[in-house]
């Protein structure tokens, strides 16, 4: 050293020391780093469950609002009140308001329509049975003739000999002579339980327009069978 200027002190630091310091400060950033993402995981975690027990929680009458509409006077339509729960009211609800009376006037709320009746069933039978004076079995099918009658059991009617005969069991007759050994048009509704309603032809002509005709001939012979035995009598 050059003579006349103060001796200066110099210390020399070692390269193991500043190793040693700099791994301390890193760890010290390591914990703070950790620590930090431990307090934004827990903070998460608390919102999700607090999220999901909103969503989970039953909805009360007492604290839905309609449209997001407030309990209490003076307040706007689109506030919910103080006491609303949370998350109740969705915000798009909020936000247009009350619903107009014309968007919900025209819609129904009953029962749904009824479903058409199904459509007639066509088919031509041969070999035809009678059950009685208004009922046909083809098959395992009965059809009840809709536009015949059902004869009474108690009314009494004659036959063309003179004999007594309840009026069902001729009506009967009557139909078994129209369609024994013909073949028999019939259009039906879709039968229920084995039984179906409807109309059946022979020949073209309606067995009711043919039963008709066949009881007021009967009557007519009837009648002169009783004028000619009353003439006999005198």
């Amino acid at each position: 050293m050059s003579e006349g200027y103060p001796a200066i002190g110099y210390s020399r630091t070692s390269p193991a020391l500043n190793l040693e310091t700099g791994a301390r400060t890193l760890a010290i950033a390591s914990l703070m780093a950790a620590a930090l993402w431990g307090v934004a995981a827990a903070r998460a975690t608390q919102d999700g469950k607090a999220l999901a027990a909103t969503e989970d929680a039953p909805l009360s009458y007492a604290a839905w609002r309609p449209f997001g509409q407030a309990r209490h006077a003076g307040r706007t339509g689109t506030e919910p009140g103080p006491d609303a729960a949370p998350g109740l009211v969705a915000p798009g609800l909020m936000a247009a308001g009350p619903a107009p009376l014309d968007a919900v006037r025209g819609l129904s709320f009953g029962a749904p329509p009824e479903r058409p009746p199904a459509p007639d069933i066509e088919r031509e039978f041969v070999g035809v049975s009678v059950v009685d004076g208004r009922t046909l079995k083809a098959g395992d099918l009965l059809i009840q003739l809709a536009d015949v009658p059902a004869p009474s059991a108690r009314e009494t009617c004659l036959r063309l000999d003179g004999v007594a005969e309840p009026c069902a069991t001729r009506a009967a007759t009557r139909l078994e002579l129209q369609v024994r050994w013909r073949k028999v048009e019939c259009r039906y509704q879709p039968a229920v339980a084995g039984v179906a309603s409807g109309v059946c032809k022979v020949g073209g002509v309606g067995l009711a327009q043919r039963l008709a005709a066949s009881t007021r001939r009967a009557a007519g012979l009837e009648l002169s069978q009783a004028a000619v035995q009353a003439a006999v009598a005198r």
